[in-house]
């Protein structure tokens, strides 16, 4: 008796889906459009919001401060000097005191 009812309940609920069911293909791509539209609008406003500026603040108070000493700033030229006086390759003299790589020859 329960299954009869059962069944009776689920076939008047076929018949009233059958519109949706018919057209399930263009309700889910005009669901997935639509989500795709939503989400790409609110990607384009939070990428024009300005920055927050207490935030960028707070990231350079907290920045570490670098500095290079003469020394390196002099090798450095010398490196970019010997570079461009060589046609582009990079030459460095390497004291003997350092190790040596053995896959460079």
């Amino acid at each position: 008796m329960k299954l009869d009812t059962l069944t009776s309940q689920l076939s008047g609920l076929r018949t009233k889906l059958r519109p949706l069911l018919k057209h399930h293909l263009f309700i889910t791509t005009i669901a997935l459009l639509s989500f795709l539209i939503f989400m790409v609008y609110h990607v384009s406003q939070v990428l024009q919001q300005p920055p927050d500026a207490t935030y960028e603040e707070q990231k350079q108070q907290t920045s570490i401060q670098t500095s290079f000493d003469q020394n390196t700033i002099k090798a450095i030229n010398d490196v970019l000097r010997s570079r461009d006086q060589a046609g582009g390759a990079i030459t460095y003299d390497v004291p003997q005191s350092a190790r040596t790589n053995p896959f460079v020859p």
